[in-house]
């Protein structure tokens, strides 16, 4: 399993990418898995237990 700080590493290089490709196909393929890993790294805030989530104030 990738941690999520690699994921998001991942995306930003795969959006770079996409930007500095002159094939739309490829760019629209870049952009669309750059979208996935995201969506990956965004469930693990989903999995993981946060304070927030258990009622719990840090204050």
């Amino acid at each position: 399993m990738t941690d999520k700080p690699g994921l998001l590493r991942r995306a930003a290089m795969l959006l770079r990418i996409s930007k500095n490709t002159a094939d739309p196909e490829l760019a629209a393929s870049l952009v669309q898995k750059a979208a996935d890993l995201q969506a990956q790294a965004d469930a693990m805030d989903d999995d993981a237990p946060s304070d927030s989530k258990s009622g719990l104030d840090k204050r």
